[in-house]
């Protein structure tokens, strides 16, 4: 698993830190641009860009936490196993051994071995990207050319060219 890790974390990480920064800024595009266009192939591209990106998180999430799940599935059963009167020491050595390995750090794939990816990265993921999808639509962007500046405004000023 190790070597696993090691090859997929630094892929892992960076598909990671791409696909939530375009949710995020596809997102803020369908709120600031495409509602005030009527083009249909904009709507279209931008919907297809926004369903590969949380398809790519979704694979990411879903795949690492069934790696997680699969990892620690057998601890409850090693655990109830009766090996008392079966088993040497050497055996009973290596069972206690395994199962210190499985109740200890999480098992899986991990990214940049920051965190582990398991169940609750989904919600952790979704989280993050409503984190940032909600600190970029605070800021509007001047459509009107009349207005003394361009470019992006925090929305929460005051003065005469806040909507």
């Amino acid at each position: 698993m190790d070597t696993a890790d090691g090859i997929f974390s630094p892929l892992t990480s960076a598909w990671m830190i791409v696909n939530i920064a375009l949710c995020c800024l596809i997102l803020y595009i369908f709120i600031y641009y495409l509602s005030k266009e009527e083009d249909a192939f904009l709507l279209i591209a931008n919907l297809g860009w926004l369903a590969v990106a949380f398809g790519v998180l979704g694979i990411i999430a879903v795949g690492g936490g069934s790696v997680n799940y699969q990892a620690h599935a057998s601890l409850g059963e090693i655990h109830d196993l009766d090996l008392s009167n079966k088993a040497n020491e050497n055996t009973l050595l290596q069972m206690q051994m395994f199962l210190n390995k499985l109740s200890g750090d999480p098992i899986g794939f991990s990214a940049f071995n920051m965190f582990v990816i398991d169940r609750p990265t989904i919600l952790t993921v979704l989280g993050m990207v409503l984190t940032y999808f909600i600190v970029l639509a605070q800021f509007q962007p001047i459509l009107d050319s009349s207005s003394a500046g361009a470019g992006l405004m925090n929305c929460t000023g005051t003065g005469p060219n806040v909507p």
